[in-house]
């Protein structure tokens, strides 16, 4: 009985270090996409197919708010990454941001009036840090790509 106790006592343990460990890398994974999205950011998603566009902007996506159909945003601040360290290469991030008028470049108003939790004027978006690149690439080159464009790359302008 007190060995079946100690190794749930040991997991427990282990959990909350694994738990810690998680977010830790989250939070280290923010700060490097929060040096290349700083606060004021702005991009056209219509600019998609171009080859320098970044990876971590091509799957990009309004889950929260009204974005008017437009395709140009400003980031205003970036929420979190979520992140699983089994499959690091799905990682996702969110960020409230201020959709961005295509005819008049305005700010547009994201509130929706129907909404309990109005966020106000921002819209919530959110992206895949890695995209594969094709069925053939395998997982450690996702991460890999993914990693250097978190760390190496320099801020969008």
């Amino acid at each position: 009985m007190t060995a079946l106790l100690d190794l749930i006592n040991e997991a427990k343990k282990r959990t909350a270090e694994a738990d810690l460990a998680t977010a830790c890398a989250a939070n280290a994974l923010k700060d490097s996409l929060e040096k290349l999205l700083p606060a004021g950011t702005v991009f056209n998603l219509r600019d998609r197919t171009k080859r320098d566009f970044p990876e971590y902007l091509r799957s990009v996506r309004t889950i929260g708010g009204k974005d008017h159909g437009s395709k140009i945003f400003r980031i205003e601040q970036v929420n979190l990454v979520i992140l699983d360290p089994r499959n690091p290469e799905l990682a996702t991030w969110e960020a409230d941001a201020t959709a961005i008028s295509e005819k008049t470049g305005k700010d547009l108003d994201g509130s929706v009036a129907h909404s309990a939790n109005n966020r106000g004027k921002f819209v919530r978006i959110a992206g895949s840090l890695c995209v594969s690149r094709s069925p053939e690439e395998s997982i450690e080159d996702q991460i890999a790509r993914m990693l250097d464009a978190l760390i190496l790359s320099k801020p969008r302008s």
